[in-house]
């Protein structure tokens, strides 16, 4: 929408009716479909990258009404030189589309990568890195933890090399944070400076516990558009769940890397959570440059758990439900919050005054959630 919006109108003194204000929204953006249909294409690909005709459809009857302008609209969209079929379902009746500005932008990425990742610089001394790793290890013996995996070894490695540009996959519980700790300690004492970026602000605080002083994606790029906070050939910039980082935002991230010199460090896993707007920028990415592989999982304990987590990383959610079924861990009832809570309680009477207990109740709707609450709520105040 263009122009003032109705809250800034009605500040100023004019007088705004909602209704008629969606109304003129509605039909500027019905005006300018029939003026050039391909924005429908535009508006689409800036949260998916393959789009089926449904979808195209779905976008113009918001705003064309009568099948006549419904099927004029839908035929000059279906004639745009911007829009690319690229596959059919089995029976040839559903196919995949995406757009020739997509595809320039997937291109311009895979290029973009490729010439970073065959950059020289960056690369520190092995006998250095081997140090590092034997101090962080004597931590961990210290702690009563096991020493760094063959995996992290390998993941420091290879992140620590030459070049520019370089992958990092680690799925939940693998040490990824202890391995990015030691990584980052190699490069400080290398003569680097290390920062972070992530695409939450949760993400970046997370990974400020390794060391690294991080920010939001956005945070970094809003100060880069001002010309402040550059980085250049002596930084390394992390960045952390890299697998929720669309296309679009991660060629903007390469680009100032090939401009401005600093290597870049993807970490993330492109089968977590996918990105908002088009394209995973990630999995593009490491296909053209490789990467290492964090797949050992370290935090749990127990041989079986350590199983059922890689399960869970790897999709295979119903192997790890299995093996959680055989170990005692899932329960089965007739009426899953009567025991449930049943269960809340005994809990309660037994370790409440033996220990602290953090309790987490986890429920499918809304109405289910505050249902459970009320009811813990209730169980807590018998407890005492």
């Amino acid at each position: 929408k263009l122009g003032k919006g109705s809250h800034a109108r009605k500040n100023q003194g004019e007088i705004v009716d909602r209704w008629q204000e969606m109304a003129r929204v509605k039909a500027k953006n019905k005006a300018l479909i029939f003026h050039k249909p391909e924005v429908v294409l535009n508006y689409l690909t800036r949260q998916q990258s393959v789009f089926t005709r449904r979808d195209i459809a779905r976008i113009v009857n918001r705003y064309v009404e009568g099948a006549e302008e419904f099927a004029r609209v839908m035929q000059a969209i279906e004639a745009s030189h911007q829009l690319v079929r690229i596959a059919d379902d089995q029976l040839g009746k559903d196919p995949k589309f995406t757009t020739q500005a997509m595809i320039e932008l997937e291109l311009s990425l895979i290029k973009t990568a490729k010439v970073l990742n065959h950059q020289g610089g960056f690369a520190v001394l092995p006998d250095r890195q081997a140090v590092w790793i034997e101090r962080m290890n004597q931590q961990l013996k210290q702690q009563g933890k096991s020493s760094l995996s063959a995996d992290q070894v390998r993941s420091l490695d290879h992140v620590t090399a030459a070049g520019q540009l370089k992958g990092m996959i680690g799925y939940a519980g693998t040490g990824k944070s202890t391995s990015l700790t030691v990584a980052r300690q190699i490069w400080q004492e290398a003569g680097y400076r290390v920062v972070g970026a992530a695409p939450t602000g949760k993400a970046a605080e997370a990974l400020e516990d390794t060391g690294i002083a991080s920010k939001t994606l956005h945070k970094w790029e809003h100060e880069w558009q001002r010309e402040r906070e550059l980085l250049g050939s002596k930084d390394i910039l992390v960045v952390d769940e890299a697998g929720m980082m669309d296309a679009r935002r991660l060629q903007g991230l390469l680009q100032q890397s090939q401009q401005r010199g600093f290597k870049v460090v993807l970490v993330g896993d492109p089968e977590q959570l996918s990105p908002i707007e088009a394209g995973c920028g990630l999995r593009t990415v490491m296909a053209q440059i490789g990467f290492v592989t964090l797949s050992t999982v370290q935090r749990q304990q127990e041989a079986w758990q350590r199983q059922a987590t890689e399960l869970l990383a790897t999709r295979q959610t119903e192997e790890a439900l299995n093996l959680y079924q055989q170990h005692g861990c899932i329960y089965w009832g007739a009426n899953a919050q009567d025991k449930l809570m049943a269960d809340y309680a005994a809990h309660m009477q037994t370790r409440l005054r033996e220990e602290p207990v953090n309790a987490v109740i986890l429920a499918y709707t809304n109405q289910a959630v505050q249902q459970l609450n009320h009811r813990a709520r209730t169980v807590a105040r018998d407890s005492g």
